[in-house]
């Protein structure tokens, strides 16, 4: 799997990177959101709890697939700002439970 970044701009309202990225699939099956969710947080450089896969689309018979990502600058703006299913499809119910503890421990 290789991943080739299309976008990356500043989202300074919402606190936020935004991008655009391409997975070219070299061989086998198609990869998971947390495989794609993993190499991106590497190549971006950052921090897993605060970034959101977004979507990921696919197209029959093709190698490739587009997707978007965000990565805020703190626990605080991404939970107040994304919706709930996106969280629930990039943190198990633990993380999730322990980063609204951390970001209310921030904001006390």
């Amino acid at each position: 799997m290789e991943i080739e970044i299309l976008e990356d701009k500043n989202n300074p309202v919402l606190h936020r990177r935004e991008v655009r990225f391409k997975v070219i699939i070299q061989k086998g099956a198609t990869p998971s959101r947390t495989e794609v969710r993993n190499k991106l947080i590497v190549i971006l450089s950052a921090d897993k709890n605060a970034f959101i896969l977004k979507k990921i689309e696919s197209s029959f018979g093709v190698k490739v697939s587009e997707g978007s990502a965000m990565i805020y600058e703190n626990r605080k703006a991404m939970l107040e700002i994304e919706a709930e299913h996106l969280l629930k499809k990039n943190f198990s119910e633990d993380e999730l439970k322990s980063l609204r503890n951390k970001a209310a421990k921030q904001e006390a």
